[in-house]
């Protein structure tokens, strides 16, 4: 398989967390086979860009005083958390 474009690695980054919310693994899997290794890299950090995105708003709509260290603080606890730390 070639290589994605720039635009179907995006449409992975938006549609991967619809189709894991709604429970359908298998279109959460559709979207990932074929996937190389720097695909997968790509689309993780697309993600983590989402991600501390969303938390960094929540944040500042929260009165935050630092919304991106409050935002690293949730990842990491999460991080630890998925970890079993």
């Amino acid at each position: 398989m070639s290589a994605r474009t720039a635009e179907e690695l995006r449409r992975i980054v938006y549609g991967l967390p619809l189709a894991v919310a709604g429970g359908d693994e298998a279109d959460a899997d559709v979207l990932l086979e074929g996937l190389k290794r720097v695909e997968i890299e790509a689309v993780c950090q697309g993600l983590a860009g989402l991600v501390m995105h969303t938390v960094e708003v929540l944040c500042e709509k929260a009165g935050e005083p630092d919304p991106t260290a409050s935002a690293v603080r949730l990842l990491q606890a999460e991080a630890l958390e998925v970890a079993g730390e």
